[in-house]
């Protein structure tokens, strides 16, 4: 019984955290659940092209190569996204 009660204890904090993996503005897609947020933003370098995905007339990013951020949509599996230059 006490095993159970340290284990209970401590899966909460196993359960909220991740690996991170987060993109050049300190944001990832959960393939999850196929969303996208973001943790701390990072700076980023203004003389890099990046690519933005586009969906339902919003746009997540940025990453730093277009195959990147197809890779976010295919991962996702996200139906009706595409990549472009983000503005």
């Amino acid at each position: 019984m006490k095993y159970f009660l340290i284990i209970f204890l401590l899966l909460p904090s196993f359960t909220l955290g991740h690996s991170g993996n987060t993109n050049q503005g300190g944001c990832h897609m959960n393939y999850a659940t196929a969303e996208y947020h973001c943790h701390n933003r990072k700076q980023i370098n203004p003389y890099q092209t990046y690519y933005c995905v586009n969906h339902n007339l919003q746009q997540y990013g940025p990453y730093k190569s277009y195959s990147s951020c197809q890779g976010a949509i295919n991962g996702a599996g996200i139906m009706g996204a595409y990549c472009s230059v983000c503005y």
